[in-house]
């Protein structure tokens, strides 16, 4: 059973990501996303070295930029008539007891819904799931914390069918500002339990687990400008939006990912 799922460019950016890994963690201003390489610090890391990650995978990935800072990615591919889709960022102390999140982790879902760590038997399973919701998935080692500290949590029926999921990881080096942060992403919930808070459950249990089982300071959140739910979904565990972004610069015309 593969590790990577999706197209083969899919699969080819999953592999490439989890094989970079080392070379990411100990080089200044890379990160990982899974999906493709990015930078929390395009300084450090270098505009030559981000220009051979774009022309090999036509994308390359930015994480927690100023509005400043994505003003300068954008006039510097525009020679390339590139693309740069943003997602608004979003944070919360983790040092701080956070009420919203003590009490939906207190409450069980209801009746017929079991929340738990998706073990890697349920990785495959997971990421399938999350292909058929329009999230791109990482690989079953990343999403299972075999490449650096992370993990994936999934609510499941009876009859087990995933019906919500969701993943928290710590994907910055040693040298990042966000060193300390934990990333929470790949939040779906099933079409057809929409409206029953499984996805703020999902995203609750996170945030629980990125302090009590990574050890993180403090984790942060995206949502595109237009996806009023998910934005929502992260206020309501009490992240609040703050004036950063994360963006993907393209030389396609489509969103790398909803």
């Amino acid at each position: 059973m593969s590790d990577y799922f999706g197209t083969p460019e899919n699969q080819r950016l999953q592999r490439k990501s989890d094989e970079l890994t080392p070379w990411i963690m100990k080089t200044p201003g890379a990160c990982v996303t899974g999906r493709l390489m990015a930078s929390d610090d395009f300084e450090a890391l270098g505009w030559e070295t981000i220009r051979l990650h774009l022309k090999e995978d036509d994308a390359f990935g930015f994480r927690w930029m100023s509005p400043h800072q994505e003003k300068v990615i954008e006039a510097e591919f525009s020679d390339q008539n590139a693309n740069c889709f943003s997602w608004g960022g979003y944070e919360a102390d983790l040092a701080e007891e956070r009420a919203e999140v003590k009490t939906l982790c207190d409450v069980p879902p209801q009746s017929g819904f079991t929340l738990r760590r998706a073990k890697r038997e349920k990785l495959k399973a997971t990421q399938f799931f999350l292909s058929e919701n329009g999230i791109v998935p990482l690989s079953m080692a990343l999403m299972g914390g075999q490449v650096v500290p992370a993990l994936t949590n999934i609510i499941e029926t009876d009859d087990n069918k995933i019906v919500a999921a969701g993943f928290v990881g710590m994907l910055q080096n040693q040298f990042s500002k966000l060193a300390d942060c934990a990333w929470m992403g790949l939040i779906a919930t099933d079409q057809s339990c929409r409206g029953q808070g499984l996805g703020v459950k999902i995203s609750a249990s996170l945030i629980r687990d990125a302090k009590v089982s990574l050890n993180a300071k403090w984790i942060v959140g995206f949502a595109a400008p237009d996806n009023v739910a998910s934005a929502g979904m992260l206020q309501r565990v009490g992240m609040r939006a703050r004036d950063r972004v994360s963006c993907v610069v393209t030389v396609k015309s489509e969103r790398f990912t909803r």
